[in-house]
């Protein structure tokens, strides 16, 4: 699905290394879906604690 879009913007020039390291960090998979029917607030949180480390990264690799 999305990694296809995101690595075909990566070889094609349009998205940088960081783009793709934070997206590739980011993704929770279809793992997420349960959880989210079962518990809203616990994916929330496991969503938060992925992004958070994508952004960090992400903007320590463009410097």
């Amino acid at each position: 699905g999305p990694q296809i879009i995101i690595m075909t913007s990566y070889v094609e020039g349009i998205l940088g290394f960081p783009g793709l390291v934070s997206n590739a960090i980011s993704q929770d998979g279809d793992a997420l879906f349960p959880l989210l029917v079962r518990h809203r607030t616990a994916s929330l949180w496991a969503t938060f604690h992925t992004v958070l480390p994508a952004i960090v990264t992400g903007l320590i690799l463009m410097i």
